[in-house]
């Protein structure tokens, strides 16, 4: 049986106190986001790396995630620049292709691997793929 002092009345009485302080002290810290009008995160400085899972934060108005190994990533990525759709033509196959037709192909296909490429720089310069 545990050993009390006199009054194990006044005992509890001291322990409801100290745990409505450490309740109350919790309360009054400024919040980190607000959510009464959809949620609102301030910028703050780099955190560091968590032991383990990502710490995500704001930084410059961006979100920012960072991650247990230390990488720090936007978690919206940035938007490409425009690449043009390639015009493309199909049409029913000839039984033989003329000259002109072989041609208009090439032409083709030029135009494709030209906007696929573009495509693709837009892309990396994004930081949505890497080379």
């Amino acid at each position: 049986m545990p050993e009390y002092r006199d009054d194990i009345l006044a005992e509890i009485g001291t322990m409801k106190r100290q745990i409505a302080e450490a309740f109350g002290t919790g309360q009054q810290r400024v919040p980190i986001t607000e959510a009464s009008a959809g949620w609102f995160m301030p910028n703050r400085t780099e955190p560091p790396a968590p032991l383990s899972g990502v710490h995500i934060y704001a930084s410059g108005g961006e979100f920012r995630v960072k991650t247990s190994s230390g990488v720090v990533r936007g978690i919206i990525p940035p938007q490409g620049t425009a690449v043009a759709n390639p015009a493309v033509v199909l049409h029913n196959p000839p039984a033989s292709y003329t000259q002109a037709q072989i041609q208009e192909i090439v032409n083709t296909l030029d135009s494709v691997s030209t906007q696929f490429l573009a495509l693709l720089t837009s892309l990396r310069n994004a930081g949505i793929i890497s080379t």
